[in-house]
């Protein structure tokens, strides 16, 4: 039986990063290939979780990359395409997945599957970590600013995501990039990693793209008015818009 992969992508927030892999630590419950690629962190207690969690087991392969660049990945998955699973995952450093009785990637698995043209299936966030905006502007003292809206997604879709039973796919949205299964095969000559990029491409191929109820996950990153006050995100969006490295058939 061919290994189940997963990556891992990390930057800075060691908070974040250390949830996120104990979360993966405890729920992973059946054989999964980690690879963690950090996106040249400078925070050092990173490099201190990062080096934790190599001790539990939990990774095969560390990647310390040298430059904060979002084309890197995309280079990497046409690199070792042939390394990944036909189905594999992509988590990143902000999400904890809930522990269930079976593996969350098996559960992810059976629904990929069972829908051949499925090609990417994110997992449900739990909506109680939203912040309300009251208690932001309670704290500032004024009206927020787009963007400390944009830090709590004030605006997102997943505020009214409904609600997706166990057994079950819905597709109001595009499935958010945080905690993906990811179809290899449907990715070849995706210009984009970016979820909402991926999405458009992969409807316009003929693939489908759902949210399934039978994962959840707690995004922390609706936590970094609190834990990382100076999260950028207008940084944030200008490094990911940055145009990718190209969308021929020979890369991923």
């Amino acid at each position: 039986m061919q290994p189940k992969t997963a990556i891992i992508v990390s930057h800075n927030r060691p908070i974040y990063l250390w949830a996120t892999l104990d979360a993966l630590w405890r729920a992973t419950k059946s054989d999964v290939q980690f690879t963690l690629i950090d996106q040249a962190s400078t925070d050092p207690l990173v490099h201190q979780v990062i080096d934790s969690f190599a001790k539990r087991g939990l990774l095969r392969e560390t990647i310390m990359s040298e430059t904060n660049d979002p084309a890197m990945l995309q280079r990497l998955l046409a690199a070792r395409f042939a390394e990944l699973s036909d189905i594999f995952f992509y988590i990143e450093n902000d999400a904890v997945i809930y522990e269930g009785e079976q593996c969350w990637t098996d559960r992810m698995l059976a629904f990929m599957q069972a829908e051949p043209r499925l090609a990417m299936l994110g997992s449900a966030i739990d909506k109680a970590d939203f912040v309300p905006r009251s208690q932001i502007e309670g704290i500032l003292g004024r009206e927020a600013s787009r963007e400390e809206l944009d830090a709590i997604k004030w605006f997102s879709p997943e505020r009214q995501l409904p609600d997706i039973g166990p057994d079950e796919t819905a597709s109001p949205f595009n499935p958010p990039g945080r905690l993906l299964a990811l179809r290899k095969q449907a990715l070849i000559g995706c210009p984009s990693m970016r979820d909402a990029a991926m999405h458009a491409y992969l409807c316009g191929q003929g693939w489908t793209t759902a949210i399934t109820g039978a994962v959840r996950h707690r995004h922390l990153s609706l936590y970094n008015f609190f834990d990382y006050p100076a999260y950028d995100m207008k940084n944030r969006d200008q490094f990911m818009d940055v145009a990718p490295v190209n969308s021929d058939a020979s890369a991923v």
